[in-house]
């Protein structure tokens, strides 16, 4: 059924349906209230105008298929399409978008009249259509619009069919261009129908998150809303995410005392057109930190407290020191607290001065050896020792003589050290010596030793013939040799403790029996008394011999029964002290004596 309105009646339900219009209108504008509108068209241009301007973009409507009395024009405030008989566009020119990362499009629409739906027939169907151009890129249908089929459609819509007064949005837009155009399309049938089009809006950026923001907090700072550390002006009703859960709802309680520092996220709207903002929340509590010290009992630790930030202040315990640097020296293992304060914060730190105990370090006994005898000290009770005077722990040595203190230092695998002393004494070695008045004859063959022994008040005899003799002084000692051999005499020396031994070799033999007399002591002074040194032989053919000094080396070598030494070297005067001959006689008889001996060279 299709009828008209006239004039009164027909205004009076477009002023009837306003009221709800602007009602839905407060309705969209509260929906956006955080974005900015670029562009709205409230179509407040004169009656029968089909061309305008809002924002500074201009628009037209046209209506190719209208018949006389039929339109697509403004009317009464509003944007009207009667009986179309087809297509009516309405499209507007550039909008500038390239600020806007997204939009959103609104706009009222009213039906009056019967409207049939989609699928109705070519003259018959009803329907808005709206599309949008980004960047002349072609017409774009908004994703929830629907599919129209039938004659006269086969579209997407927006609207069809009696819709009353609706408030249409394309929800959040991402837009990747510079420029935007708006086209609104209507269609109707009959006198009696009419599309009314109002409040054409473009929002950009819909929703507006705020700024990026940081601030640093102690541990002890009260609670904060980041709410408030965002920039800008924030949309309220967004929800926060990060380390923590923040109470408080969109305000973002932050309690550094019991939750997490870090990158805390703001979110408002919904995808695909949410947007976001950061509130970094920085530990703001100070950092210091101490190394631990190993120290030996005895010894002095320092401890260095190094914070992240200067100009602050230091109080240790125990001790109450307040420099960043301290010397300790606790006699037991001792933790240590730093506190460093700065501006309301504190940070603190703990080390330990571990304290290790000494070594006890021992050098052993005290000795008391003869001259010439060999020591080895050895420490105990550390790792590795280190000795004065050069000696070395476990090596044998020969010291000095007199007494003399050596001191060990001994080191733990710690390296803690400690030391001890030992006193070595030594004793003045007796010096054994005889004089004898033959070395050789013929039997029996009897001999007289002088005892010319020094630092002795000990003396053993021993003959090699049998007999031996013990004595505490030193006394002239006799023997008989009855029997043809060679005989050992044996003299030892000792002072209690230590002692010296001398040997003389005798030849005893028969008829003509060769005799060699070796003296012990020559006196080169000049006096012409035994101012040469020779070996004396009786019934001897030939000698062959040398003369050594005390550590070996050779003096002079000799090999005529006639010669001597006259206590010289290379022309010069040799050094009195005791030197050793070695010598072979061959004797007439064939017999052959060797032997060797010391004597003394006195000045």
């Amino acid at each position: 059924m299709r009828y008209s309105f006239e004039g009164r009646k027909r205004t009076n339900v477009r002023k009837a349906a306003l009221p709800l219009i602007n009602v839905l209108l407060l309705m969209i504008l509260n929906f956006q209230v955080n974005g900015q509108v670029i562009f709205q068209e409230t179509f407040d241009e004169a009656n029968t105008a089909t061309v305008g301007s809002a924002n500074g973009v201009d628009w037209s409507a046209s209506c190719p298929t209208c018949l006389s009395g039929d339109h697509y024009e403004v009317n009464n405030g509003v944007l009207e399409g009667k009986d179309t008989n087809g297509e009516a566009e309405w499209v507007t020119n550039s909008i500038d978008v390239s600020n806007c990362s997204s939009v959103e499009i609104s706009f009222d629409i009213q039906s009056l009249g019967t409207m049939e739906a989609c699928g109705t027939g070519c003259t018959s169907v009803d329907w808005v259509r709206f599309q949008y151009n980004v960047d002349g890129n072609g017409w774009t249908n908004p994703t929830n619009s629907s599919f129209c089929p039938g004659p006269c459609a086969d579209i997407n819509v927006i609207a069809s069919d009696d819709v009353g007064s609706i408030t249409y949005s394309t929800g959040c837009l991402l837009i990747n261009g510079n420029n935007l155009q708006l086209k609104i399309s209507v269609q109707c049938w009959a006198a009696s129908e009419f599309w009314l089009i109002d409040n054409v809006t473009v929002n950009c950026n819909g929703v507006n998150p705020g700024t990026d923001g940081t601030i640093d907090l102690c541990n002890s700072s009260a609670p904060i809303n980041l709410f408030s550390i965002l920039g800008g002006s924030p949309d309220t009703g967004g929800t926060w995410s990060g380390p923590s859960n923040l109470t408080g709802g969109d305000q973002g309680t932050f309690d550094p005392s019991t939750m997490n520092f870090g990158t805390y996220t703001y979110t408002v709207g919904t995808a695909p057109c949410e947007a976001s903002a950061t509130v970094t929340v920085g530990n703001g509590s100070l950092g210091v930190s101490v190394d631990n010290d190993t120290i030996c009992l005895g010894e002095t630790g320092i401890l260095t407290a190094v914070p992240t930030q200067s100009g602050g202040t230091f109080s240790w315990s125990p001790g109450g020191m307040t420099t960043n640097s301290i010397s300790v020296s606790p006699t037991v293992s001792t933790n240590y607290t730093v506190t460093y304060s700065l501006g309301g914060c504190t940070g603190t730190a703990n080390a330990d001065v571990i304290v290790n105990p000494l070594p006890i370090v021992n050098a052993g006994n005290d000795q008391t050896v003869c001259a010439e005898e060999q020591v080895t000290l050895n420490a105990t009770g550390a790792q590795s020792y280190n000795w004065n005077n050069n000696v070395v722990n476990g090596v044998p040595f020969i010291p000095s003589a007199g007494n003399s203190t050596y001191v060990v230092t001994g080191t733990d695998s710690n390296g803690c050290s400690s030391s001890d002393t030992v006193i070595v004494s030594i004793l003045p070695s007796p010096f054994a010596n005889g004089n004898p008045s033959v070395i050789s004859g013929g039997a029996p063959l009897d001999l007289t030793i002088d005892n010319i022994s020094t630092g002795a008040n000990n003396y053993q005899w021993d003959f090699g013939n049998g007999d031996s003799y013990n004595t505490t002084t030193a006394e002239s000692v006799t023997t008989t040799y009855l029997a043809e051999g060679s005989y050992v005499v044996t003299l030892v020396a000792s002072n209690g403790q230590c002692q010296s031994t001398w040997t003389q070799l005798i030849s005893v033999y028969n008829n003509n029996p060769l005799v060699v007399t070796v003296p012990n002591v020559f006196s080169p002074n000049g006096d012409n008394v035994n101012d040469v040194y020779s070996i004396l032989v009786e019934n001897g053919e030939s000698i062959s011999g040398v003369i050594t000094n005390r550590w070996g080396n050779t003096i002079v070598e000799f090999n005529d029964l006639g010669f001597f030494w006259d206590g010289k070297v290379n022309g010069q005067r040799a050094t009195a002290g005791t030197y050793f001959v070695q010598f072979e006689v061959t004797g007439v008889d064939g017999t052959v004596q060797a032997g060797h001996g010391f004597f003394q060279l006195v000045r």
